[in-house]
């Protein structure tokens, strides 16, 4: 079963470390999974804090690597990267799906590889509260408040702790501050460059400075990034069509979607929709 969450109204929050954060929860579930499967559960850009609730699985990186998932502790696995559960027998699972509107791809992806475990003690605490809210939740439709509530605490809780010691993630200048949340809030709308350095009080060349001091890309290609993972999010929390998809996200029309789609992602937006959906 799966617990779409689906307000994205999700405003900064400043950790103790300083750094600037908003999470935007896609998903929340709780799901068996037959033995000898091996599939993805969620397919790229968004992250993951997992539980295993029972012993006989891991997790197999495209690295080749494979992480064990030790019962009742909670790991995170970071955007873009290749990912399976691997499981040997018929296992219970709770997993937490949530994007990063504001960091750019490009960043996460050079700073995280892998299964990012988190301290023990953190790690069986969040796996506790996933496990209790799966069953608490189970017969709940909709979502009530307070269950997203406690959701999205679990997820600022393990960022937390996994994001504090990056020094690139410390509190960004206020112009990219302002251009981020204009680009939230308007993606689907009017983001050229122009647009966002004015809501942002600066020039353009200042502002394209700025994102590539603080976040690593200019300011478009964090613009196009958060397109594409925003219809990728729509791909598979919705039962939008595409030309949907591509207005709600930005793109001018479905066609231009499925290029840009395909050459960032590897797959067509079809095909990642088939198979990207969480488990039911």
């Amino acid at each position: 079963m799966s617990f779409p969450v689906r307000s994205r109204v999700i405003r900064p929050n400043q950790l103790q470390s300083g750094t600037w954060i908003q999470i935007a929860i896609a998903h929340f579930g709780f799901c068996m999974m037959e033995p000898e499967l091996r599939r993805p559960v969620f397919q790229l850009p968004f992250w993951m804090i997992y539980t295993h609730l029972d012993a006989g699985g891991e997790i197999g990186h495209e690295s080749g690597r494979s992480t064990p998932l030790h019962p009742g502790q909670a790991v995170v696995f970071p955007a873009w990267q290749q990912w399976q559960v691997i499981t040997r027998r018929e296992l219970r699972h709770v997993y937490l799906v949530f994007d990063l509107p504001q960091l750019p791809i490009s960043l996460v992806r050079r700073l995280f590889f892998g299964a990012q475990q988190l301290s023990e003690t953190l790690a069986c605490d969040i796996g506790r509260q996933m496990s209790e809210l799966a069953y608490l939740l189970a017969e709940a439709t909709p979502l009530p408040l307070a269950g997203s509530c406690r959701i999205q605490a679990l997820a600022y809780r393990a960022l937390a702790e996994l994001l504090a010691p990056v020094p690139q993630l410390h509190a960004l200048p206020e112009p990219v501050r302002a251009a981020l949340d204009h680009a939230d809030r308007h993606l689907a709308g009017d983001c050229r460059i122009p647009i966002l350095a004015r809501a942002a009080g600066t020039g353009v060349k200042r502002l394209n400075a700025a994102f590539t001091a603080t976040l690593g890309v200019s300011a478009a290609s964090f613009v196009r990034e958060r397109r594409i993972s925003r219809a990728a999010e729509l791909l598979l929390t919705s039962e939008w069509d595409l030309e949907r998809i591509a207005s709600e996200s930005g793109f001018p029309n479905r066609h231009y979607l499925s290029r840009v789609f395909k050459r960032r992602m590897g797959l067509p937006p079809a095909a990642y929709r088939a198979r990207g959906r969480p488990p039911q």
